[in-house]
């Protein structure tokens, strides 16, 4: 396939999926009737790059968006540094998502043979695929908004306590150079997809994924703590190992992801944690002290970046005689 022919191929895909381009952005901006200068900054926002002033490359889907865009504004739902920042936080959750999809259907277009042309599988994957995207950010925001709720109700966004956990898949660095880039591929795909599932068997929220760690939250002391060590059972079964860290403790909670201290604690046990195990810091300890479910034992202090004296501790589930 020539350059001129896979241009052609993007272009009739890029159609099928938001419509032919009609607008420049001056274009685009009048007909939705919002200034230049939002329209600019929710662009990049959601990590595009400014086009030129004569850049043929918006749509009617543009211009439906911007629309939209503006009734939230005019209704009061947000403000606008309230509107730039959902878009930016819509833009890092499906940029990966759109990879992932993109890459499936370039996939199945090479499968399929001659039959097949991206702009046609686009055509028929994206309305259902919408639905779908539709239903899971629903169910999501169902549970998200009862979390919510509780944050309001208790000590507001910036004291809220949750249980914190890094699960680190060992030796990817290594294992990056040793396998092929599909075997690579499936190795992430089958420790996210096996993380994923044990995070929701808990009553935990995936906060994000870098590959070869999963980060994750809970409620409760101890189902952050079962999850980590469900983790690390997992990734055995797998023939893999993972280093868990889990601390408790305020964060700060804002547009899907946390921060704070709890969080930094949480990471450097990770990074002090030998394969296989689950190290917690000492309020997560205190917490399960006195359960017989389970044995907590300290390591001793350690210094770390950022804390001189780190008290971390090991836990088992009790073995039973």
């Amino acid at each position: 396939m020539t350059s001129d022919e896979r241009d052609a191929a993007v272009t009739e895909a890029a159609e099928a999926i938001v419509g032919p381009a009609v607008h420049t952005r001056a274009s685009a901006c009048a007909a939705a009737a919002v200034p230049p200068e939002r329209a600019t900054r929710l662009w990049r926002a959601m990590g595009f790059a400014e086009p030129a002033d004569d850049a043929v490359l918006f749509t009617e889907q543009d211009v439906a968006a911007l629309r939209i865009a503006a009734a939230l504004l005019d209704a009061g739902v947000v403000d606008e540094e309230g509107l730039v920042a959902l878009a930016r936080s819509m833009a890092q959750a499906l940029s990966r998502l759109a990879v992932s999809h993109a890459a499936i259907a370039g996939s199945y277009v090479l499968r399929a043979g001659a039959d097949a042309t991206l702009a046609r599988h686009a055509a028929e994957l994206v309305p259902n695929v919408g639905d779908l995207l539709g239903y899971v950010w629903r169910r999501h925001l169902v549970a998200a908004a009862e979390s919510a709720v509780v944050t309001l109700l208790g000590a507001g966004e910036t004291d809220v306590p949750v249980t914190v956990g890094f699960a680190d898949l060992v030796g990817f660095t290594e294992l990056s150079r040793e396998l092929s880039a599909e075997e690579l591929a499936e190795l992430v795909e089958v420790f996210e997809s096996t993380a994923a599932y044990a995070v929701a068997e808990h009553g935990g929220r995936v906060v994000k994924t870098l590959g070869d760690e999963v980060m994750f939250t809970t409620a409760d002391v101890r189902a952050g703590v079962d999850l980590g060590l469900a983790l690390a059972e997992g990734a055995g079964a797998l023939g893999r190992e993972v280093r868990v860290g889990v601390a408790y403790g305020p964060v700060l909670a804002r547009l899907g992801d946390v921060f704070g201290p709890t969080v930094n604690v949480a990471s450097r046990l990770t990074g002090l944690a030998r394969p296989g195990t689950v190290l917690v810091d000492r309020e997560a300890a205190n917490a399960l002290r006195d359960d017989p479910a389970y044995d907590v034992a300290p390591i001793g202090r350690r210094a770390v970046r950022g804390y001189a004296h780190l008290a971390p501790f090991r836990v088992r589930k009790a073995s039973r005689s």
